[in-house]
């Protein structure tokens, strides 16, 4: 379980660059959700350290060099949730599972 986030550039030919480190989030967990919306990167849910489920919500801001801001808490989900699908369209993260 871990909580650091790693960024590396797309190329023009599908490549993908050198990884580096950014922001971390909160809480080490594993089995989450994460999506994007707009210049937001959100993670939820999962499970933490002895498999307790989560049900926090976190976004980070992405730059236009896409390291990203401090964590923020954000709405929890409505009960705790792991192993899902999520998807965001029409400006609504979609939970699935």
């Amino acid at each position: 379980m871990l909580n650091d986030v790693q960024l590396a550039p797309v190329n023009a030919d599908g490549t993908v660059g050198t990884w580096t480190a950014t922001s971390a989030f909160a809480t080490a967990r594993s089995y989450h959700g994460a999506w994007t919306s707009g210049a937001h990167l959100y993670v939820a849910g999962g499970k933490q350290i002895g498999f307790t489920p989560l049900a926090d919500v976190q976004y980070a801001t992405v730059s236009a060099e896409g390291t990203l801001s401090a964590w923020v808490t954000t709405a929890a989900l409505p009960a705790a949730r792991c192993m899902m699908g999520v998807a965001e369209a029409r400006g609504f993260a979609h939970f699935v599972g």
